[in-house]
Formats: C-alpha cells, structure tokens, sequence
C-alpha cells in the first residue's frame, strides 16, 4: 500500500511539473498577446496605438496589429474605450464591439489622411472624441464623420495654441454650425 501511495506521488509531482513547464512555455495566456512568426506588416502602417499588457501595439486601418513596442509610437493617436478580446500580432485585432472598432479606426485613418495630428481617440457612449494638445473635440456619433473631418481640417490652423472643447456632433452639411467653447 505504501509503495502505491509513494507511485501515485511521484506521479503527482511529475505531472505538475509538466504543468509548469508548459505554461513557462507558452508565456502568460492571460494578456492575450501573441506574436506570430513569418508575418510581413510594416510598422509604419499604424494609424493608431492601444496600451495593451504594458505594450504599445499599433493598429492599420484594417484594424490588423502591425507593430508592437514598449514604447509609445510616435505620430499616431492612442485609442480608448474599446474592450479588446485578443490581440495578436499579423492579425487582426478582436474587439468586443467590431463595428466600434470600425469606426475609431476610420476615425483614426480619416485624421491621418487630412494631416491632423491628434494624440488621443476616445470611444465612449458610441460617440467619438478627439485630443489634440489642449483641445478636446467631439465628433459624436457615426453620422457624417468624413466631412466634419475634413471641416476639421479646414479650420484646425485657427484653433492651434488654443485650449478649450470643440462641439461637432450636431454640425450640418450647408453651414459648419459647430461651437468652440474655451477653457
């Protein structure tokens, strides 16, 4: 009896040392990180950057991750307010809501397209709000994006230097109808 007791305990330390060892091997499962090998993305394709499990991981427009760091990239805008499920390398990001990702990444690539330079996306309520330096402006919900960006981009000069919220939620097609609110 004492040498099956004795076997079964062998077996037990055995067995969670396997245990051990494979998840030393796989790395913490818990962040949802991966790389993946033989994948060609060019880091420079990032419009935008989340804070993930202590890495900057750049997003493209098609939401794929294409570069990671552990640093803050440079010239692309961080994104907030999205609850991402997994993030792998080469691969596209999976968010819990895909059609709000969508959206801040057109958002995100929109910007890139007119050159306006913005340091934080935010995703909250389905509305979007854009940081640049001292100001905060609200682009709202999915309606129109593309042409309050490009308004945006015709006016942005004036605001430089200024600190204060810029309201584009409710802007109409035939007068820009926005409001800017200083600080």
């Amino acid at each position: 009896m004492k040498r099956r007791i004795a076997v079964i305990f062998i077996l037990i330390i055995i067995l969670a040392g396997a245990v051990v060892l494979i998840c030393t091997l796989r790395g913490n499962r818990s962040s949802n990180v991966s790389a993946t090998e033989g994948v060609s993305v060019s880091a420079g394709d990032g419009v935008a950057y989340v804070y993930y499990a202590d890495t900057y991981l750049s997003l493209d427009k098609n939401g794929i991750v294409c570069s990671n760091s552990s640093g803050r990239p440079n010239g692309i805008p961080e994104i907030a307010g999205i609850d991402f499920t997994k993030l792998t390398y080469g691969k596209p990001a999976q968010a819990q809501e895909k059609t709000a990702l969508d959206y801040v990444l057109r958002v995100a690539s929109d910007l890139s397209k007119q050159e306006i330079r913005t340091d934080k996306i935010v995703y909250e309520n389905r509305m979007i709000t854009v940081y640049t330096g001292l100001l905060e402006i609200q682009l709202g919900k999915n309606e129109k994006t593309d042409d309050k960006i490009s308004d945006l981009a015709d006016f942005i000069s004036q605001l430089n230097g200024q600190s204060g919220t810029l309201f584009m939620q409710n802007g109409n097609a035939n007068n820009y109808g926005y409001t800017f609110r200083a600080n």
